[in-house]
């Protein structure tokens, strides 16, 4: 990160986007985990694969998606390093939560919180990284921070895997007065409390630039664009609206490609070839641990370098490129023959969607006008995630309930169907959103 443009020291920086990286790993693995506990809590709370879906979809990604907006607007006025802190300890409060749930009502509720805690993070830490790089190094940054999510839900499936198959292998604990602990409400339990440790250390690491650039320029940012205090998102939204249009909706078909293989790859595995969670939950983490990871760095680093070469829709021409060689292993995956050849189909998935969703972001920033950055990422936020988060497992479980049969055997034809025609109606979107990217030098 350049010291150089934030007027801190080099520590510092990286210290910032190592702790809002870390922020996104844990948000990850709090949103994720519940995949792994589709048996216990259906048997547990009486549910159906569709009402499950919700829990790990709609519950969370609607008011995920939609407070990103009041967040976004707060967050390019307000004080980021507080509102980052505010939201990662009400996200891990309500996670832990999760484990008091007895209900499908009160399972659903605590998953809306922390829907609400998580939609504080990304607008604010999209804006303070975008702030802090110069435009040529903006990718490297972002996609560090983007790995947060490949780790998280990497670690989710390694470690949640094995946790998960423990605790749910021993009788329920009793915790005084509050009762019975089943070994899914544990799992809840634990994975809430890092976040309460990170919460108050972001109030510590992270700096609000904000001060600083308009001290520095007077009437404009520091790129000759619109006055900070007198933002005008809605006139720059309707100028761009087709390029918006056509890469939020790009984004989001591969995102509920890559949230619905999330979803219900483990229980496919389980279902289709009698894999365990723990040896299904190992062999996903790890895919998306080091593909995820390495496919993010690499859009990243590709965005820069096309970049540095001239193409100004750089990170959009990579995403272009993933999302084409991408869409033939989303329709294929679920119909391998084995469960090895399944995941081994499963990998280039994850791979080549981190590599995608990276420029997403970089493309976004390097767009929009400085002060406008933290509302346009949640509206991004928004329409994405109510896609992918909100649709990807519900879309799969509807295709298996309602169209191949409610026993939910066929569960694997649903996910091709739905990974595969995602992936394919994105394709034609992200190069509609290149030619109408619109570039500052």
């Amino acid at each position: 990160m350049s010291s150089r443009r934030s007027g801190k020291s080099p520590a510092s920086v990286h210290a910032a986007l190592a702790l809002l990286t870390a922020a996104y790993v844990l948000s990850y693995v709090d949103r994720t985990i519940i995949a792994l506990m589709v048996g216990p809590i259906r048997a547990d709370l009486g549910l159906t694969d569709t009402q499950f879906s919700l829990l790990g979809g709609l519950a969370f990604a609607v008011f995920y998606s939609t407070l990103g907006v009041p967040f976004g607007w707060w967050a390019d006025r307000g004080n980021r390093p507080r509102i980052v802190a505010l939201g990662v300890f009400f996200w891990s409060v309500m996670t832990m939560l999760c484990g008091f749930a007895r209900s499908f009502t009160g399972l659903f509720l605590m998953r809306v919180g922390v829907g609400v805690g998580e939609a504080a993070l990304s607008p604010s830490a999209y804006s303070l990284i975008a702030e802090t790089y110069p435009p040529d190094r903006v990718g490297r940054a972002l996609s560090i921070y983007g790995t947060g999510i490949y780790l998280g839900v990497g670690l989710s499936f390694v470690l949640g895997g094995v946790l998960v198959d423990r605790l749910s292998a021993l009788p329920p604990i009793e915790i005084g007065f509050l009762g019975e602990f089943a070994g899914w409400q544990q799992v809840f339990l634990l994975v809430g409390l890092p976040g309460l440790l990170l919460a108050p250390l972001a109030l510590f690491v992270l700096r609000e630039p904000r001060l600083e650039r308009l001290s520095d320029t007077v009437g404009s940012g520091a790129d000759g664009r619109a006055d900070p205090s007198r933002p005008n998102i809605f006139a720059w939204l309707g100028q761009n609206r087709l390029f918006l249009i056509a890469h939020f909706l790009g984004f989001s078909a591969l995102s509920l490609a890559f949230n619905g293989y999330l979803a219900w790859m483990a229980e496919f595995l389980l279902r289709t070839f009698a894999v365990g969670k723990s040896e299904s939950g190992f062999a996903i983490g790890i895919i998306v641990l080091i593909l995820g990871v390495g496919g993010m760095l690499a859009g990243g680093f590709v965005s820069d370098w096309l970049r540095q070469r001239g193409d100004l829709k750089g990170a959009l021409t990579a995403a272009c490129g993933g999302a084409i060689a991408m869409t033939p292993f989303a329709a294929i995956a679920p119909l391998m023959p084995s469960a090895t050849a399944s995941l081994l189909a499963f990998a280039p998935i994850m791979a080549l969607s981190a590599f995608c969703f990276g420029p997403a972001v970089i493309a976004l920033q390097l767009a929009t006008p400085i002060d406008l950055r933290a509302r346009t990422s949640a509206l991004f936020l928004l329409v994405v995630n109510l896609a992918g988060i909100g649709l990807g497992g519900t879309v799969v479980a509807a295709i298996s309930d309602f169209s191949l049969g409610a026993d939910g055997a066929r569960i694997g034809e649903a996910l091709a169907l739905a990974g595969g025609a995602s992936a394919l109606i994105g394709v034609p979107l992200l190069f509609l959103a290149r030619h109408k990217m619109p570039t500052y030098e």
